[in-house]
């Protein structure tokens, strides 16, 4: 056994070794024993709560997320999720949803890699929703503002498109996270794009198109109230559908970052990055989650 210690502690590999053996791994690397042990985070800020072995710090609000002692992983899971576009008033449209960044938990083609993470601390931004445009007529929402950790950013949701004046063209609906639905004013005026989603343009993406406004044809009402695109799916006739993100990243499934259309209701709670519904309706705001192993 001397022979083989000598061995491990000598020659030109004797700083790998060491380094290992500093780390408790012992004589694991040569298969004898099984020594080591692991280490959890330990951080602050937001809102904590606990899934099992799991902490989740929610912020619905700026503030800073701070690592004191590093866990053996050495990085964290997260959800970022931007401000939901307002919806356009006055042969107005619906608006996109908030864009939608994520890892580790909710629809597996959204999932990145987990952050990477120090001991440090690290600034928290949550996106408001974008201004709808009641009582202003024939404009279009505003987009959402953005949401950021661990220098991720989701960008907001594009606002709803809205006519000029009765009878005459629409607007089209605005670019970002998701794009908003497109207004062709008069259901018989001249067609009006989308806005565009995945603005700027991340991979996994972080969101869809906007629906666009085809006019003439036989929908009722298909120049106006055109629902926003969605974390997974653009918007859609008839009517829409639940193009929002699916997340267990709380501990329960909740969606975020929906379109705003006819599947969105009005009493939307705040936190989920909804796109406005109904005209002229404000966008839900942001939120961002952070999840690690405690135990």
């Amino acid at each position: 056994m001397r022979e083989l210690k000598n061995k491990l502690t000598s020659g030109k590999n004797t700083k790998n070794i060491q380094q290992l053996r500093s780390k408790s791994f012992g004589y694991q690397v040569l298969g004898f024993g099984a020594g080591g042990s692991v280490s959890y985070n330990v951080a602050t800020g937001g809102t904590i709560t606990t899934d099992g072995d799991f902490k989740v710090h929610k912020f619905t609000g700026p503030g800073t997320f701070e690592i004191t002692e590093l866990g053996s992983a050495g990085e964290v899971d997260y959800m970022i999720v931007a401000g939901g576009g307002g919806a356009g008033y006055g042969y107005g449209s619906y608006a996109g949803g908030g864009g939608y960044r994520a890892s580790g938990y909710g629809p597996s083609p959204l999932q990145a890699d987990p952050a990477p993470v120090a001991v440090t601390t690290y600034p928290i931004v949550v996106g408001a929703g974008g201004a709808g445009r009641v009582g202003l007529p024939y404009t279009s929402g505003d987009q959402g503002s953005s949401s950021s950790g661990f220098s991720l950013t989701a960008a907001g949701g594009g606002g709803g498109g809205a006519g000029i004046t009765p009878g005459i063209n629409g607007i089209a609906g605005g670019p970002g996270g998701s794009g908003g639905g497109a207004s062709g004013g008069d259901p018989y005026n001249t067609p009006k794009a989308g806005g565009i989603g995945n603005v700027p343009v991340v991979d996994p993406v972080q969101g869809h198109d906007g629906m666009g406004a085809v006019s003439p044809s036989p929908n009722a009402g298909d120049g106006t109230n055109l629902q926003g695109g969605g974390a997974i799916a653009a918007g859609a006739i008839p009517n829409g559908s639940n193009n929002g993100a699916p997340n267990t990243i709380l501990g329960s499934d909740v969606t975020y970052s929906n379109g705003g259309g006819p599947t969105a209701p009005p009493s939307t709670p705040a936190n989920t990055g909804f796109g406005g519904t109904d005209q002229g309706q404000t966008g839900k705001s942001g939120v961002v989650m952070i999840r690690y192993q405690f135990q």
